[in-house]
């Protein structure tokens, strides 16, 4: 039980606590795109360990937003990184959740295709216009209605960047005000083996 003077007080520290851990993280993002951090080393894995973990990475986010994530999981498998796939995976829930309304749902479902395998992201939140969605994986790039959130406009680009290194690609659909839907594609098949050179700033 705590006086309303402390309760101020600590919704301040809170505040800041978290103000703090999402600079930290943003600057981390960003010097994975100035440093050689990024080393892919793809392998056959299961769809469900990048969907279990880029989970548990946002899983405090949605709480706080009291956002129910709908997650489906499938034991089929992709070839991808498991550390930098669940990344790209976590990456895409973060948007989702902070362009999402508080308490609303954010769907994540495995497709299975031929050639590959997607993770759909689906949301209800405040969309991308038209003109924008080519833009979006550029580094730095923010929409207008994103600028109204704080964010270093990474996040996207290093989705791209992550995916196509290991022979995946991804994609964005979304209509204004209705909501924005995600998809990542892993190969179901191996690739053969190529340096995987770090990101680096050039990239655009």
């Amino acid at each position: 039980d705590l006086n309303k003077e402390t309760r101020l007080l600590t919704d301040k520290i809170q505040k800041q606590a978290d103000k703090l851990d999402f600079f930290i993280k943003e600057l981390v993002k960003s010097s994975y795109t100035e440093q050689e951090m990024i080393t892919l080393h793809p392998e056959m894995i299961s769809l469900e360990e990048v969907i279990h973990s880029a989970c548990q990475i946002t899983e405090t986010a949605a709480m706080k937003k009291q956002i129910t994530l709908l997650a489906e999981t499938t034991d089929t498998l992709c070839y991808a990184d498991k550390k930098w796939s669940a990344e790209a995976l976590a990456n895409l829930l973060e948007n989702a959740i902070k362009y999402s309304p508080a308490g609303s749902s954010i769907t994540v479902m495995p497709i299975i295709y031929e050639s590959f395998l997607c993770i759909r992201v689906k949301d209800n939140g405040i969309g991308i216009p038209e003109e924008e969605l080519g833009l979006v994986f550029e580094r730095f790039y923010r929409s207008k209605e994103a600028r109204k959130e704080p964010g270093f406009g990474i996040g996207l680009y290093l989705v791209r960047e992550i995916l196509s290194r290991q022979g995946g690609y991804a994609k964005i659909t979304s209509t204004p005000q209705k909501g924005t839907t995600a998809e990542i594609y892993f190969s179901r098949y191996p690739l053969p083996s190529r340096p995987s050179p770090a990101i680096h700033g050039q990239f655009s």
